[in-house]
């Protein structure tokens, strides 16, 4: 499998992923990414700048994630936890897995590259969040490795005021 930046060709299958994973976070009753959010602007801005991964299998997108550095000003203030440290982290948003292809360790192969993206920057400290209810994100999440920090309150997006549960992993 390879793992690249998204390009601007990819936003067709990328947002088909979206789209059916919308679809079945509905049928699963989770509010997740029901209201609008992600669309392709996000995309579109992601690509710009350059912060938007895609895994790649058969010429292919069949998963995608976006990788921030920087402060992700909704893990500012956790509750009910704790983050497990207070280095510099890169964020991981966006995990989005092709619905035909889930179950092939594709999540986790995301995850492993963010991972290596983070190492490449002599950074050691992960940060992802998902719906509390998302039962599949939340398997992959803790799967990979990621401990459950607490609650954070998402602002400044579509889903502004939702609360998501909030992992961190620390690497070697």
């Amino acid at each position: 499998m390879e793992f690249r930046l998204a390009q601007k060709t990819d936003l067709p299958k990328m947002m088909a992923m979206i789209d059916t994973a919308k679809i079945s976070l509905k049928a699963a009753g989770v509010d997740q990414w029901q209201k609008g959010y992600p669309d392709g602007e996000v995309l579109l801005s992601d690509f710009t700048q350059q912060v938007s991964w895609v895994a790649v299998q058969d010429g292919e997108p069949v998963g995608m994630i976006t990788i921030l550095s920087g402060i992700e000003p909704c893990y500012h203030t956790i509750y009910d936890g704790a983050w497990l440290n207070d280095e510099p982290y890169l964020s991981l948003h966006r995990v989005c897995v092709d619905g035909a292809r889930k179950g092939q360790g594709i999540a986790g192969f995301l995850f492993s590259q963010a991972e290596e993206i983070a190492r490449q920057q002599g950074i050691i400290s992960l940060r992802v969040d998902t719906h509390p209810e998302n039962v599949p994100m939340n398997r992959a999440v803790k799967k990979a490795g990621y401990l459950y920090c607490g609650r954070i309150t998402l602002i400044g997006s579509l889903e502004h005021g939702d609360v998501r549960a909030a992992y961190q992993k620390i690497i070697k």
